[in-house]
């Protein structure tokens, strides 16, 4: 690859995204890049909630603190579905599901700390119990 032609780091990403690990590109093609349908794309897009972030303060003695830097990337990494296989009222198992689903979701009132995030008004979220 001659990065001489490559202006950013990003773009060098890509340029190796698409050459090494795009399924679907022919061998030496870096152009082809599957793109969503607009209906998908907007589907899609009313999962992304962004970061969520919490303070607690608590005592611990002999204690290990992890955390997760990254993960985006990480999660780009594994394969993404793109193509509508179809819409279905109902699945039974998701065993083998891979792909998005609309649902209709109840978190019980005796949920402390519910994590489940839901946009209200004004694209405020909040993380509410109940349905």
């Amino acid at each position: 690859m001659d990065i001489t032609t490559i202006f950013s780091t990003a773009s060098l990403a890509m340029k190796i995204y698409r050459m090494h690990y795009l399924k679907n590109a022919l061998p030496g093609d870096c152009e082809v890049l599957p793109i969503l349908k607009s209906t998908q794309d907007s589907f899609i897009r009313k999962s992304y909630y962004g970061g969520a972030t919490d303070y607690y303060k608590k005592y611990g003695e002999n204690l290990h603190y992890y955390d997760v830097n990254s993960l985006y990337p990480f999660a780009q990494s594994g394969p993404m579905p793109f193509e509508c296989l179809g819409y279905r009222e109902r699945i039974e198992s998701f065993d083998t599901f891979f792909g998005f689903v609309e649902a209709i979701v109840i978190i019980p009132d005796t949920v402390m700390k519910p994590m489940l995030p839901y946009k209200v008004g004004g694209g405020r979220t909040i993380f509410p119990t109940g349905r």
